[in-house]
C-alpha cells in the first residue's frame, strides 16, 4: 500500500504535457478573406522539422527557418521512391509587424497577405 500510495504522489508530482506546451503557434488571417492558417510548433530561434508525416506512399513536413527578423514556413512533400521532396507552399512571416505572405507554388505568381498574430493557450479562445 505504501508502494502505492508512493508512486501516485510521483506521478502527480510530475507536470503534465502534451507537447503544446513547447514553443507557440501564430495565426494569419489572409487579406482576401480566405481561411486562416495556424502555424505551430514555434521556437523562437530554433530552425526545425514539425507536423512530419508518412502516410500511404506519401510524406509530409513543415521547416521553420528563421533569419534576420523573418520566419519562413516552407511545407514540402515526398513520394517514396523519390529523393527529392517536393516544396507545396511557403509562408514568411515579418516578426516586428506581424505580417506575412504565403505562396502557393500551384500557383506562385499569387501571393496572399496576411495579417498574422500570436497565439497562446491564453488567447485561443478569445
Amino acid at each position: 500500500m505504501k508502494k502505492l500510495l508512493l508512486i501516485l504522489a510521483c506521478t502527480l508530482a510530475i507536470p503534465i504535457s502534451y507537447g503544446r506546451d513547447t514553443g507557440f503557434a501564430i495565426e494569419c488571417t489572409p487579406s482576401n478573406n480566405g481561411l486562416k492558417q495556424i502555424l505551430a510548433f514555434f521556437e523562437i530561434g530554433i530552425d526545425k522539422r514539425v507536423r512530419y508525416l508518412e502516410a500511404g506512399t506519401q510524406t509530409m513536413w513543415d521547416n521553420h527557418e528563421w533569419e534576420n527578423g523573418y520566419v519562413t514556413v516552407s511545407s514540402f512533400i515526398q513520394t517514396k521512391g523519390n529523393t527529392e521532396a517536393s516544396l507545396i507552399s511557403f509562408t514568411k512571416i515579418e516578426l516586428e509587424t506581424m505580417i506575412g505572405e504565403f505562396v502557393s507554388m500551384s500557383d506562385s505568381s499569387n501571393t496572399i497577405s496576411m495579417q498574422c498574430q500570436r497565439w497562446s493557450p491564453q488567447t485561443r479562445n478569445k
